[in-house]
């Protein structure tokens, strides 16, 4: 009877860690929609969605941003990326952006790549460091890493992320 009430108190115990666990982030998937802001001032939205048995894709919408979007440009598409994770709650979040400029830019093409990592703090909130660099190209046919050339180089900078609420919130 003592043995079955120890291994009663131990599943119980185990059970209970997991629970704490997962309600730490242990558990938790990065799948989903997610807000948040990074310390250059840009307000995010991106959504991650799982690719493979340890990896995500990325769609960060920054919105009409002309930071970004200089007046000059016809046409230009979200950053793209993946999420590959390294360790627990640990990723490597690497993002790319490109651009188009009309007749009158100086340059017709040009691509944003970001390389960052990513922890996530708990099930609903996850934060990066990286910086972002800029490349120009001249023709769609340029590979940007090969054949493009640099415009500029960002300086480290951090986000910061939580995740969509499911139900409406409430003032």
């Amino acid at each position: 009877m003592k043995r079955v009430l120890l291994a009663s108190m131990l599943v119980a115990l185990t059970a209970g860690a997991a629970v704490v666990q997962a309600g730490q982030g242990g558990n938790c998937s990065p799948e989903g929609t997610w807000y948040g802001y990074n310390t250059g001032g840009d307000v995010w939205i991106v959504t991650i969605s799982r690719s493979g048995p340890k990896s995500y894709t990325t769609v960060m919408d920054y919105g009409p941003n002309n930071v970004f979007v200089p007046p000059e440009v016809i046409g230009y598409s979200d950053f793209r990326g993946e999420l590959v994770k390294t360790g627990p709650k640990q990723y490597d979040w690497t993002t790319m952006a490109l651009w188009r400029g009309d007749e009158t830019a100086t340059l017709p093409f040009a691509m944003g790549y970001c390389p960052w990592t990513a922890e996530f703090t708990g099930c609903d909130s996850w934060q990066g460091e990286g910086f972002c660099n800029f490349y120009g190209f001249l023709t769609p046919e340029d590979d940007p890493f090969e054949d493009g050339f640099p415009i500029f180089q960002g300086e480290p900078a951090q986000a910061f992320f939580k995740r969509m609420p499911m139900t409406y919130p409430t003032p």
